[in-house]
């Protein structure tokens, strides 16, 4: 079993802590995988991020094994959202009348709610001085 690893920073500070994420349940063949950090500026609108408040991002390779991405951020408060990009457009695809994600998504946390869209508090995480590691599972 073998991992796609990218790794992206946002800032080449000497402060900067590595956060490790590790995304699972990505169909291969099916389109990239992309991941997108955003910090509190963003709280408002999360998950329905525009260009403007990714602080940083990868787009990784769909495969059977787990994808894992490394980010050096500053210490703060973001949150991860990740989605299997299968039209290829650059977005995550909406359906219906609720505007539900008719693309394979998940965000940091993994929280779970029923009929609307997770918070940026229900996915939140804070980074300090020790490296952080997380799971986010792709929903379908």
């Amino acid at each position: 079993m073998g991992l796609a690893i990218a790794v992206a920073a946002l800032d080449s500070d000497a402060g900067a802590t590595q956060v490790r994420v590790l995304i699972e349940s990505a169909t291969p063949g099916r389109g990239p995988v992309r991941v997108a950090v955003v910090g509190e500026a963003a709280s408002r609108r999360f998950p329905g991020i525009g260009p403007t408040d990714v602080l940083a991002h990868a787009s990784l390779e769909a495969r059977s094994a787990p994808i894992e991405t490394v980010f050096e951020l500053p210490p703060g408060r973001y949150a991860i959202t990740v989605f299997q990009d299968t039209d290829q457009d650059g977005e995550l695809a909406l359906s219906g009348p609720w505007s539900m994600p008719s693309e394979p998504y998940g965000v940091s946390n993994n929280p779970r709610s029923a009929m609307r869209a997770p918070t940026f508090d229900e996915s939140a995480f804070t980074v300090g001085a020790e490296p952080i590691r997380m799971t986010i599972r792709l929903r379908r």
